[in-house]
Parts: structure tokens; sequence; C-alpha cells
């Protein structure tokens, strides 16, 4: 990922990952998972953060909800709340008040209301999201699902949002891409 800090011309006092900033923006390139800390050094001001994901993952992958790489990143809490984590392509956002991420000890998570999964594909992706039966409540890029399972390929590079709207648990996201 790629992390660009704006300050403000003239009037900016920061610093990025321990580095204090000698312009007004900063750039920094990330080549794995990362925390990210941006600490104010001064009484100024910050124009933007900006955050990009580079599209080139173009294998099939899963997010499957209860594997032990997803266990380890979790750590021994196994949940995700008040925080924002990256999990492969993945980013796991549960910051929002009542949101939380969390394996359930079967092949679901528990995703609570407000805790969003957002991830890059490229043109050609097909993703898949599996909800559990009888309790899901999400919305896949705007469009509440309906059905436990919910698909949609990928006209154009994207950034897909999977948002919770209720207390409900998912199975699995698949993203598959064409072979040729």
């Amino acid at each position: 990922a790629k992390v660009t800090v704006c300050g403000y011309p003239g009037n900016f006092a920061y610093s990025l990952d321990g580095v204090e900033a000698t312009s007004v923006d900063t750039v920094k390139i990330y080549t794995e998972n990362a925390t990210v800390t941006i600490l104010s050094t001064g009484n100024k001001y910050l124009k933007s953060i900006r955050i990009e994901y580079p599209i080139e993952q173009t294998i099939n992958t899963i997010l499957g909800l209860n594997n032990q790489d997803l266990t380890n990143v979790l750590g021994s809490s196994k949940k995700v709340e008040g925080a924002v984590i990256a999990y492969n392509n993945f980013i796991i956002d549960a910051s929002a008040s009542g949101a939380k991420f969390a394996l359930n000890g079967g092949d679901n998570v528990q995703f609570n209301t407000g805790t969003k999964i957002t991830f890059v594909v490229k043109v050609g992706a097909k993703v898949t999201v599996c909800g559990y039966p009888g309790n899901f409540a999400y919305s896949l890029d705007g469009v509440e699902a309906t059905s436990v399972d919910t698909v949609k390929t990928y006209t154009e590079d994207s950034i897909v949002t999977i948002l919770a709207n209720g207390n409900q648990y998912l199975k699995s996201i698949n993203v598959e891409y064409p072979t040729e």
C-alpha cells in the first residue's frame, strides 16, 4: 500500500512512522501488513491522509473465515473490535460503535452492524459472499443481500465493500478470476 500524508503548506508538523516530515507531502510504500503511525509534532494542520492499494492480485483467493492464519492475526481474543486490521488483501474495519468481527468457533464469523470489509479486485473478478443460512444481513457495494450467497462480477478494477447491516454471520468471501 502507498500512504500519502498531506500537511498544510507552511503550517505542518508531523511524523510518519517516527520519521519527521520535511515537506508538505510525505509518501511511504508498505510491502507487507503494517500499522501506520502518524503523530502530530506541533499544533499544526493536516489536509489529508490517502491510502492506495495496488490492484495486482489476479489469483483466486478466499477469506477463509475459520482458518489458522486468521486466528494468528486476530490473536487470543479471536476478534476485531474497535479497530481496523489488514489480513492478506482484506481490510477488516470494526472501528464503528458496536462493530465486531469475531471467529465463532464453527465455520463462520460474527459480523456485526457497522463492520466493513474492503479489498481491491481487477477487471473480471467474480466475488461471492456466503452468509449464514437464516442469519445474514449485509450489503455488497451498497446493494442489500437478498439470499445467503451474493455474487458479483466486476467489469473494471474496483474497491469491493461488504458492510454488515445487522448482527449476523458470514461463512466465506471468495474472489475468483477467469482462467485464460
